[in-house]
């Protein structure tokens, strides 16, 4: 059911993949229907104009940030132990701007989702979000003890954060990711 739930993700963004593909695909990204559909967009980009996915391609484009979106998930918890655990090993492989980049899109989709999964349909969502609609009901499902409030919060320090990395206003960005779950 995965790789049908992909190739149908790939067909709305116009775009073909074998089924060894798929396999392929998984095998580099994992199961995180998120993550496939967000490397989906950039494989689009990056093949255009071409509209069918290779393996070369899976292979040059496609990073697992399946690590970014297992620390933003610690984020929405408020585990900070596990979440500055998370964040050392992501930083030994990723640029700390890499990885706040990642995470402020992460919250900016969260903060979407939540704030119009009572106003719009899940379907309507994931259209307005260009996403899967199964990709937005497992959204929904994490984010269902998360007040907007505190999702606003944490994209406005997740903001600052980054934009104090990108001026040289802070050095360290574990200090400047510890400020942001603190606030």
């Amino acid at each position: 059911q995965l790789q049908s739930e992909i190739l149908k993700m790939a067909k709305e963004k116009d775009l073909t993949i074998s089924s060894d593909n798929v396999s392929f695909l998984i095998e580099q990204l994992g199961v995180n229907l998120t993550l496939i559909d967000s490397e989906l967009e950039k494989l689009k980009i990056a093949i255009h104009p071409n509209k069918a996915i290779n393996q070369d391609a899976i292979k040059k484009y496609c990073t697992s940030s399946e690590d970014v979106f297992i620390l933003a998930d610690l984020i929405i918890q408020g585990n900070k132990n596990e979440i500055l655990k998370q964040y050392d090993l992501l930083t030994e492989k990723r640029h700390p701007l890499e990885i706040f980049s990642v995470l402020q899109s992460n919250f900016q989709r969260f903060v979407f989702v939540k704030n119009y999964e009572k106003k719009m349909s899940t379907k309507d969502i994931a259209s307005k979000l260009k996403l899967h609609e199964f990709v937005v009901m497992k959204m929904q499902e994490k984010l269902r003890k998360i007040s907007l409030d505190k999702l606003l919060k944490i994209r406005e320090n997740l903001i600052n954060a980054e934009y104090k990395l990108k001026t040289g206003q802070s050095e360290s960005s574990e200090i400047l990711l510890e400020l942001t779950l603190l606030r």
